[in-house]
């Protein structure tokens, strides 16, 4: 092989990112060779002698027992006979389906799969030895050998994070998951003693914010994460992240559903890429208008109450989801973009605002039950989705009877018609993010067709904005 030849080979493999950042218009970033899945399954042999030991000692039993135990109070799988199946993906010396033994009363059939053939010998002893029934195979996390809509509960811990890029493997996690299943990973976290970690294993680390990204883009809903309470070492190193599937996808197919998410996960990918690359500058910018973003904080106001339930979606850096926290219940706030969220949550803290939960989702991939919310917000967003009308029948459906929408949307097709022409190109380009050309007339026949009346219409000038506030009928 030439030496270009291997140049190009380098450039070609798998990277995971250790740092990035911007400087004006420059971005540095830094990367670094994931492990082979050779060398991982060499390395992992090469420690399962004191795995165990190592484990014990750092805490990890107890604080999965813990962990599981409030994750299963909240929730347990939805199961569909009398003993589930779960699966253990990455199961190590057993430590994790061990301590599920111990928190959940019920007996479970468990399959364990690991990539290292000592590991997997020192898991069939120890699970074993705790009279645990288990099926184990050795396989690698991103072709699991097991048939669509299997298991009841998923899990794994500190294995998704060993890979360039996780979501190969949390969609096969999500297509052997029965629908109403749940889905458990623990991750290494982005702490100092992460950074140790990774030095040593070559793995991400991950805010709590990217965790529930990660689980969101392979179609989980209710994506959460739980802190650990047991143990310094364990709160440290580790983040856990839940999520459930949802009933629907019961009707694919494993293709069907594979594709659906590649599908799914290409189109988010491209505007969180965008929206996490303009997230810091985004914060700092200050509003075009002061005087109209004035006006419509003033009339949103107008419709709140004490005792709302608010949503928010395309919540970007949170500054209006908390400016109206004082008047409301509560604010559920969600965007596509895991920066954002972070900078947002950062904002609450800073403020010391407890009325606000900010999430990352896509409004697409939200599910609440019909008539959840009294008021939903939908932001300089509609003009970004790829299909408003379905949005605005989804936005109705939450909504309580005689609840409103506030929506701020830039209506190009009313002034910038050639904007059809050379947007996909920007949007192709990285430089904007995809934005759909509609008029006025047609967002309002939108809202109305969805069966919203119009309360309150405002456009502060030619070209601007159009501010409605839509109203669902009592």
């Amino acid at each position: 092989m030439t030496a270009a030849a291997r140049a190009d080979t380098r450039r070609n493999e798998e990277t995971i990112p250790v740092l990035s950042r911007w400087f004006g218009s420059w971005q540095i970033s830094l990367q670094r060779r994931a492990l082979s899945s050779p060398e991982l399954a060499r390395s992992y042999d090469d420690a399962a002698a004191g795995w165990g030991r190592t484990i014990a000692r750092l805490g990890f039993p107890a604080a999965y027992e813990r962990l599981l135990r409030g994750v299963l109070r909240d929730g347990a799988p939805t199961t569909t006979g009398v003993r589930p199946r779960v699966l253990d993906c990455g199961v190590g010396t057993g430590a994790l389906s061990s301590a599920l033994a111990r928190a959940w009363p019920v007996p479970f059939r468990l399959d364990g799969l690991d990539i290292s053939p000592q590991m997997l010998a020192r898991a069939g002893r120890r699970l074993g030895d705790s009279g645990l029934e288990a099926t184990l195979c050795h396989g690698d996390v991103r072709r699991l050998p097991y048939g669509d809509n299997t298991f009841d509960l998923v899990m794994s811990a500190h294995v998704l994070e060993h890979l360039a890029e996780p979501r190969v493997a949390l969609d096969e996690m999500v297509r052997v998951l029965r629908p109403g299943g749940l889905l458990i990973a623990c991750l290494t976290r982005r702490t100092a003693l992460g950074m140790y970690v990774h030095l040593k294993w070559r793995t991400h680390r991950v805010t709590p914010t990217e965790a529930e990204g990660w689980l969101r883009g392979s179609g989980l809903a209710d994506a959460h994460c739980l802190s650990f309470d047991d143990g310094a070492f364990c709160r440290q190193l580790s983040v856990a992240c839940v999520g459930r599937k949802p009933p629907e996808d019961v009707r694919l197919s494993g293709v069907a559903f594979w594709v659906q998410r590649r599908k799914q996960r290409s189109m988010m990918s491209q505007s969180a890429r965008f929206w996490d690359r303009v997230a810091e500058r985004y914060a700092k910018s200050p509003i075009a208008d002061e005087a109209a973003y004035g006006k419509k904080l003033q009339v949103t106001q107008d419709y709140l109450r004490p005792d709302m339930e608010v949503l928010e979606f395309g919540c970007g850096t949170g500054s209006t989801a908390l400016i109206h926290a004082p008047h409301v219940k509560h604010i559920r706030a969600i965007d596509i973009s895991p920066k954002m969220i972070e900078i947002a949550r950062g904002k609450a803290d800073a403020s010391q605002v407890g009325n606000v939960s900010f999430e990352v989702s896509t409004i697409d991939a939200f599910e609440v039950p019909d008539e959840t919310f009294d008021a939903v917000l939908g932001l300089s967003i509609l003009h970004l989705l790829a299909n408003k009308e379905a949005v605005i029948a989804k936005v109705h459906r939450m909504l309580k009877p005689g609840g409103v929408f506030v929506t701020s949307t830039a209506c190009l097709g009313d002034t910038m018609k050639f904007f059809k022409l050379i947007g996909p190109i920007g949007a192709f380009l990285g430089l904007i993010p995809i934005v759909k050309v509609f008029t006025r007339q047609e967002l309002e026949d939108s809202l109305t067709g969805a069966g919203f009346s119009i309360d309150h219409r405002w456009q502060p000038g030619k070209g601007k904005a159009v501010f409605i506030v839509a109203k669902k009928a009592a």
